[in-house]
């Protein structure tokens, strides 16, 4: 399997990078979250050191937006009667970015959705669970697995 990171045909590792699941080989891994060894027999300690070696802990994502954020902060402010000058005033944002984050063609950092939660009283941020690899992923262990397969398969977890 090719590593989708530099391209390698050596890809060992199934990562999690900004939420996209993607092949990587070792020298690629500590970019991202391990989620699954692709080789069988990767022995279990040298995985776990393998697991060390990626995103710091403090860069580590422990929340995330929920799929529809957009919609219920302007579904919210909407419904108290905030013009979005007005709202953007009472939490120090600008219009502007609060118009591109209901439009949800920005995302929030965390910070700023924690004050998005507490002005209007809403939940946009979820925990994420630990990434599983999904079961129809042992299917490809012989045949490359592309981001298309991968991009299928999530389509079809989330219906």
């Amino acid at each position: 399997m090719e590593c989708d990171v530099c391209g390698k045909k050596e890809a060992s590792f199934i990562i999690q990078v900004e939420g996209a699941k993607m092949a990587a080989c070792r020298g690629c891994a500590y970019h991202g979250k391990i989620l699954f060894s692709l080789e069988e027999d990767a022995p279990r300690k040298e995985f776990r050191a393998q697991e060390g070696r990626g995103v710091p802990k403090s860069m580590q994502l422990e929340e995330d937006l929920v799929e529809d954020y957009g919609k219920i902060v302007r579904k919210e402010r909407e419904s108290r009667g905030l013009k979005i000058e007005e709202f953007a005033r009472q939490i120090n944002e600008k219009a502007s970015y609060l118009d591109k984050i209901e439009n949800q063609s920005t995302r929030p950092p965390i910070e700023t959705a924690k004050k998005l939660e507490k002005a209007l009283g809403v939940k946009i941020l979820e925990k994420i669970k630990e990434s599983s690899v999904p079961s129809d992923l042992t299917k490809y262990k012989k045949k490359e697995l592309s981001l298309l397969d991968m991009l299928e398969m999530q389509q079809k977890k989330g219906k």
